[in-house]
């Protein structure tokens, strides 16, 4: 399925996953992910070249979304930080249930409030109180890309 220039494939099976994840540079998510970056963030030409740099490792360890995944990883992976981060998403949800039901009957816009609630929820685990989408118009220029 091709997205953003790139060809997007689904595997299904644990032979053909396996497969691909021994040959990541035949079959590689970072390409994809500096398309998005860049498409997303909207950065210069200057940012889009760091952006690009090294980006199928041939360099090396060096290059912005190598690193980023070198960073990134160890927080999301299966353990005591991504259960904070659940917790804290799940608190966010739960205290903006709350909210709602305590509030006077009224009728809400459901999609619109849920992808609001969950976007805070999880921005809020990933940033902290420092998140950018905390600012209602950061986080509507975040999904009008």
């Amino acid at each position: 399925m091709p997205v953003f220039g790139k060809n997007i494939y689904v595997a299904t099976s644990l032979n053909v996953i396996a497969t691909a994840q021994r040959n990541n540079k035949v079959l590689a998510f970072e390409p994809l992910v500096a398309s998005t970056t860049q498409r997303v963030s909207g950065c210069s030409e200057e940012g889009n070249d760091i952006i690009q740099f090294n980006i199928d490792g041939s360099q090396g360890d060096r290059g912005y979304v190598i690193t980023f995944f070198k960073s990134i990883h160890p927080s999301l992976a299966p353990g005591e930080s991504l259960d904070e981060m659940n917790r804290i998403m799940i608190h966010n949800i739960a205290k903006s249930a709350d909210a709602l039901a305590a509030a006077s009957p009224r009728r809400i816009r459901l999609g619109q409030w849920l992808r609001h609630e969950i976007t805070l929820a999880t921005t809020n685990s990933v940033y902290g109180p420092a998140n950018p989408l905390l600012n209602r118009e950061v986080e509507n220029a975040f999904w009008s890309v």
